[in-house]
């Protein structure tokens, strides 16, 4: 089955060389609601990512400190962390399959994780032509949709189920049967 995908990344900057704390993935289908699949949660090594000049800014630690408690530990937590090259291998293997690749407005997760690949040397999975912004398509109708969603906002994994279960919505409304 040819599926579309969402990520999400949760970072200790804004520009694109910042540090990558995690990586959600998952793949759905605009065209139906059925439930998000083949999902991947990546907590990336931070230490690795710093000897390589990657940078952490000040007020994007201090914008951490002002969200959830749970989700500022897992967040943060070494446990379960990944060398980034082995992360983007696994996040090669889980593109296989996709046709199309969204996330949450196109200036922040695309140019930052492209940037990732090429900090490692690594060729990114997707071409640009392929992606997709969920902000767009949500903002299409008139109401805040994830207000609608239980979830726990900036935890990468319950972000990009959440990003996929809008753009759903938004096709469901507005009878989008297909795109180009």
């Amino acid at each position: 089955m040819v599926a579309q995908g969402m990520i999400d990344l949760e970072t200790l900057g804004t520009t694109q060389d910042a540090v990558v704390l995690t990586i959600g993935a998952a793949k759905f289908n605009p065209f139906n609601t059925d439930e998000p699949f083949d999902k991947m949660y990546l907590k990336l090594d931070t230490s690795g990512q710093v000897e390589k000049g990657r940078i952490i800014d000040d007020g994007t630690l201090k914008w951490w400190g002002t969200q959830s408690e749970e989700v500022r530990n897992d967040t943060f937590s070494e446990h379960d962390r990944v060398d980034v090259k082995d992360g983007l291998l696994a996040l090669n293997e889980w593109f296989d399959g996709v046709s199309k690749i969204w996330c949450q407005g196109p200036s922040f997760d695309f140019p930052m994780l492209g940037h990732l690949y090429r900090h490692y040397d690594m060729e990114q999975p997707w071409k640009f032509w392929n992606e997709k912004d969920a902000r767009t398509v949500t903002g299409l109708v008139p109401e805040d949709i994830k207000s609608k969603i239980d979830f726990k906002a900036h935890n990468a994994i319950e972000d990009v189920v959440a990003q996929c279960k809008c753009v759903q919505y938004v096709f469901n409304v507005l009878d989008i049967q297909r795109t180009f």
